[in-house]
């Protein structure tokens, strides 16, 4: 959509003007998108930093029975569409 910018101009003698901006709605959606993202919080980061330090010990063991279940149902939710 087109927003309205009603401000005179900071020139000394210049008429005021009213300015379109255009703006297209895939950039209006990623300004929002990019705004609700910023106000979640980062809960992770601590899970993140374990698995970081088990990785780097060689201790990280992940459960494969997990991985796969989780492997398996992503799939068949893709390829259902």
């Amino acid at each position: 959509g087109a927003l309205s910018i009603n401000s005179p101009s900071k020139v000394f003698g210049a008429a005021e003007t009213n300015d379109v901006l255009s703006v297209s709605p895939t950039a209006q959606l990623t300004v929002e998108i990019r705004g609700r993202l910023a106000e979640i919080p980062n809960v992770r980061t601590s899970r993140l930093e374990a698995i970081q330090s088990q990785f780097d010990s060689n201790t990280y063991r992940p459960d494969i029975e997990i991985i796969v279940d989780r492997l398996l149902r992503e799939h068949t939710q893709f390829s259902d569409h």
